[in-house]
């Protein structure tokens, strides 16, 4: 199902992320525009993506994102530091951020909110069952 809100489009699945072509779904998504993916499975799969005009730019999982991939993987190093996401490995170097992480999960919905302008609908945040976002007016 495919929706639009506020110049936003996305889209509500059932069982999961439409995983057939890994991050080459979010390129084509993101073909002419950009486009944010995050998910999380049942069994506990999760993931954050950004992309534009075709290009992942920016990918990782919460939890694992100092190991991050894509075409510019620091792209959003300075916005994850904000929003609380652990950017450098947990035997590495630690960051400010790092010292003061926060449940990852929770980061990449502050990124989302910060830096992106996407705000998570509140009923679906309070029921655990986060699937889709909308743009505050």
């Amino acid at each position: 199902m495919w929706l639009r809100a506020d110049g936003w489009g996305y889209a509500m699945t059932e069982g999961g992320p439409v995983r057939a072509n890994g991050p080459e779904a979010l390129s084509l998504l993101s073909a002419g525009t950009e486009a944010v993916e995050v998910f999380r499975t049942a069994n506990s799969d999760k993931m954050f993506g950004y992309a534009r005009s075709g290009t992942v730019l920016c990918r990782f999982e919460p939890g694992r994102e100092y190991e991050r991939e894509g075409a510019d993987p620091d792209l959003l190093v300075p916005a994850m530091e904000h929003a609380g996401l652990a950017v450098s490995r947990p035997d590495g170097p630690e960051t400010e951020a790092a010292d003061a992480a926060r449940d990852p999960e929770t980061g990449v919905l502050s990124l989302l909110e910060t830096h992106f302008g996407i705000s998570p609908s509140s009923r679906e945040v309070r029921e655990g069952k986060l699937l889709c976002a909308v743009r505050p007016a």
